[in-house]
């Protein structure tokens, strides 16, 4: 399942997340990186939201 502001192609997503399926290295280095992002600076960064006036998508 993948999450976009509009539908995107299967072979596109194929492209996107085939290295996910068949690399255990890039698995390991992702789960490693997501590992190490601080909850602080996701916090801070909430903090501004209000006063941002664009349209986001969060995810």
């Amino acid at each position: 399942m993948a999450v976009a502001k509009r539908r995107v192609d299967e072979t596109t997503l194929d492209v996107y997340l085939s290295s996910f399926v068949w690399d255990a290295g890039v698995r390991r280095d992702t789960t490693r990186f997501l590992g190490a992002v601080s909850n602080q600076d996701t916090l801070e960064a909430a903090k501004s939201f209000p006063s941002f006036v664009r349209p986001v998508l969060i995810v």
